[in-house]
């Protein structure tokens, strides 16, 4: 397999088998161990926080759970718990008797509790916040109380309800249903809010600062506690809650954080609450990172000099190479020039190498010389003919005499007022002097169609059913001046169409449209005629030669044809442009006139 590689790649390849891939994998397995030695350990001891922790807050939660029970069957609450109705001061005695009974035994009793109410499923409410840190808004309160209530079926007896706001601070809401000693039915709900700090308490007591201590509800994932005040009330993401419902115990590396900390956590059954204690990975592993990056650091050493012991002579030789590599690339591309290189003063076998390769550059560099002079000698050769065809077919005419007699014609025919002989005469002597001009010369598109029009219009008077359709909406009139073609390039198509297209097949002229289409880098003109077309086989065989550069002479035009015109858009413009003939069958033939849009013209 090296064999096929080239000599950077076995240098590199050598390096990472014997050298980087032995010290990797020992690395690797020393870091893997040290880690799970220090984990464990660290894990051990934290564990025994999290237990603390959890104990600390049952017994918090079951001390509360005992506050709330022994006053629940008084007179007063069982009173306004089975009435049906009651008068407003009987109603008012019975709140002061609660308020003074077991509110005041809970409110000042404890420092944590920061109001209560008492609910009762006929609509009579007690609350007690005289304790609370601002004004609130009792109404808020009451509807709070009464979702408690609707939903008071699917409580415990004792409810730990969560996180809900007195005003602006976060309370623990607990819950305590109130049997009647009538039905023996709950018919009543205690619901104590109780201010955060007895548990703040309990967690900071066991943490230090780099160990942060939070609690979530299993059921719900809201945040019970948190040393981030934003955070109580929030809820957990369900696949988090997830992993830390899944066993009583675990750990969970890089959960869901911004630093990659770890997460050890405990799930209490007795208040289906889940104790997390969270710790960056840093303060566990701070010593092993440090080894680590010692040790990439002798590892890194070790692969420098290593690859300077294998690869001084290996490289030395590779760098030569590929500069041959990248100087035969631009050979191929046509580039024979040769950049200045210390590489032929070598005495060695690279710079014979080097000394050949310039050699051999020298010779194509000529060779494509000649053979260009000898293309484009050929090519003008060509040219040359073609001119000289349409200058003797231009000759044959005497300028002056056609123009004298033509202008008598058009005399007689305005005295005469014959406007078609007088349109004629104007067409044919504008027709004769456009001809006369030189026939590579470079025209706007506006002139060029005022030539096929004068031609056309002779045309059509002669084939009264003929129908010329010249649309060039795709520009409009001032941009007529920037198209550019080479002079006689339209009425030879249309010439070639009447010929070919109608009068060789017996047919009359009925059609003959030109529009114009742009394309990113190109105008294209095209020309379509409604006479009897070419043969596929033909068509394909002439898109072929019109492909070819230079042009071929296996296919051959009298005069101006299609192959002349061809030519002379191609010399002038470039390969890129020309005839293209896209269509012809029964129906007509649709040719392509193809014309550069910035003017680069040779």
């Amino acid at each position: 397999m090296l064999k096929n590689l080239t000599m950077n790649k076995k240098l590199i390849a050598i390096s990472l088998l014997f050298v980087c891939l032995p010290v990797l994998l020992l690395g690797t397995y020393w870091y893997n161990a040290s880690t799970e030695t220090i984990e464990e350990s660290t894990i051990a001891s934290n564990q025994r926080i999290v237990t603390q922790t959890t104990e600390y807050l049952n017994l918090y939660i079951a001390g509360l759970e005992t506050s709330t029970y022994p006053s629940l069957s008084g007179a007063s609450i069982q009173s306004l718990i089975n009435s049906r109705s009651l008068s407003p001061y009987a109603y008012l005695k019975l709140s002061e008797s609660i308020e003074k009974g077991i509110f005041a035994q809970m409110l000042y009793g404890r420092d944590d509790v920061v109001g209560m109410s008492l609910a009762a499923k006929n609509g009579f409410v007690v609350s007690d916040y005289t304790r609370a840190p601002e004004l609130l808004n009792m109404d808020q309160i009451t509807h709070q109380n009464q979702l408690l209530l609707e939903k008071m079926e699917r409580m415990d007896d004792f409810h730990i309800e969560g996180i809900r706001y007195v005003g602006s601070e976060p309370v623990l809401t607990v819950t305590r249903k109130i049997p009647s000693n009538q039905s023996y039915l709950f018919e009543g709900l205690l619901i104590v809010d109780l201010h955060l700090s007895q548990i703040a308490g309990i967690c900071k007591n066991v943490s230090h600062h780099e160990l942060e201590i939070w609690i979530t509800d299993a059921h719900s994932g809201q945040v019970i506690y948190h040393p981030e005040q934003t955070r109580i009330g929030t809820s957990l993401s369900p696949s988090l809650v997830q992993e830390l419902t899944s066993s009583k115990t675990g750990l969970l590396h890089e959960y869901e954080t911004d630093l990659p900390n770890i997460l050890l956590y405990e799930h209490s059954s007795q208040t289906d609450w889940v104790v997390a204690l969270e710790q960056p990975k840093d303060a566990v592993i701070g010593e092993l990172l440090d080894l680590r990056a010692t040790a990439i650091y002798f590892f890194a050493c070790i692969m420098i000099v290593t690859v300077f012991i294998l690869g001084g002579f290996s490289l030395q030789i590779s760098r030569a190479l590929s500069l041959l590599e990248r100087l035969m690339k631009r050979v191929q591309t046509g580039d024979f020039s040769l950049p200045i290189t210390t590489m032929t003063e070598r005495r060695d076998e690279i710079g014979k190498l080097f000394r050949s390769h310039a050699h051999m550059v020298g010779e194509l560099k000529r060779l494509v010389k000649e053979v260009q002079s000898a293309k484009l000698k050929e090519r003008e050769h060509e040219l040359a003919q073609k001119e000289s065809a349409l200058q003797a077919m231009q000759s044959q005419i005497n300028p002056h005499f056609l123009y004298n007699t033509l202008e008598v014609i058009n005399s007689h025919a305005i005295i005469e007022n014959n406007e078609v002989i007088s349109k004629m005469t104007t067409s044919l002597a504008d027709l004769f002097r456009y001809n006369l001009k030189n026939a590579h010369q470079i025209v706007t598109l506006r002139e060029e169609i005022g030539h096929l029009r004068a031609y056309l219009d002779i045309q059509a008077a002669r084939y009264r059913k003929l129908r010329i359709d010249i649309d060039l909406n795709a520009l409009d009139e001032s941009m007529l001046h920037h198209v550019y073609l080479i002079r006689l390039t339209l009425q030879p198509l249309a010439e070639n169409a009447f010929i070919h297209g109608y009068q060789n097949h017996r047919l009359p002229p009925v059609y003959i449209g030109l529009t114009l289409s742009t394309e990113e880098d190109r105008y294209v003109l095209h020309m379509k005629d409604k006479g009897h077309g070419m043969s596929e086989e033909k068509r394909m065989q002439l898109n072929a030669y019109f492909q070819q550069a230079p042009a071929s002479q296996a296919i051959t035009s009298n005069g101006i044809g299609l192959a002349s015109v061809h030519e002379r858009i191609r010399l002038s413009f470039g390969d890129a442009y020309g005839l293209y003939i896209a269509s012809s069958n029964h129906e007509g033939t649709h040719i392509e006139v193809r014309l550069p849009r910035r003017m680069s013209w040779t």
